[in-house]
């Protein structure tokens, strides 16, 4: 679900304008290519401080886009996201670690309605 992240030891700064989550689910046999346009990443990374350092993020369901309205319209239905019980998914890191000079790998809690599973991001 999440993009793929390469966290360089520098500031991390969100561009509002051009961050999406990008996905791609397999659905009956057929692959189905979306975004959601409405995220929002608080973060405070340190490279020197890893322990004290966090990448969260919330997702808005309602900003789903698959570029089929109708497609959209029924994945935000009790049958799939239930957007009106749950309205965002949630993202929050729980340890960063240092793999190389300049990179480091993300491990975060994924919370979509009320399951939440244990992620790791390279």
């Amino acid at each position: 679900l999440m993009s793929v992240l390469n966290l360089n030891a520098q500031e991390l700064k969100q561009n509002t304008d051009k961050t999406v989550v990008n996905f791609k689910i397999k659905n009956m046999g057929f692959s189905v290519k979306g975004m959601f346009k409405e995220v929002t990443i608080s973060s405070n990374f340190n490279s020197g401080d890893l322990e004290n350092s966090f990448i969260n993020s919330t997702i808005k369901v309602n900003s789903i886009d698959t570029g089929n309205k109708k497609r959209d319209k029924h994945l935000l239905n009790k049958d799939f996201f239930e957007v009106t019980t749950y309205p965002e998914i949630q993202l929050a890191s729980s340890k960063i670690e240092k793999i190389s000079a300049n990179n480091f790998q993300l491990t975060a809690k994924l919370r979509v309605k009320k399951i939440t599973k244990e992620i790791v991001v390279p």
